[in-house]
């Protein structure tokens, strides 16, 4: 009888971390909204405070058509900012 471990072996992909900026001034940051309830108001806060405390050039308001979203909206999405701000937010 051959016994077989049902486990695996697989080890999951190692990744990295982005690159992220030393500081945010001047820079254009996206603000992108997964639909979450409560999400939009945090990510409206979080743009006021980026624009009077850091100095950012400009913050942009993105709302994924759906969660889990990819692909096509990450494309678009960044061609027009330097850095983003996800909510995940209930």
């Amino acid at each position: 009888m051959r016994v077989l471990n049902p486990v695996g072996q697989m080890a999951p992909p190692r990744r990295s971390l982005a690159n992220r900026p030393s500081e945010l001034s001047g820079l254009r940051v996206g603000l992108i909204h997964n639909g979450k309830p409560g999400g939009r108001r945090l990510l409206e806060r979080v743009g006021e405070r980026l624009r009077s405390e850091l100095g950012v050039a400009s913050v942009a308001f993105f709302a994924k058509p759906h969660p889990s979203a990819r692909g096509d909206f990450v494309s678009r999405v960044s061609g027009v900012i330097d850095v983003a701000v996800g909510a995940m937010a209930d």
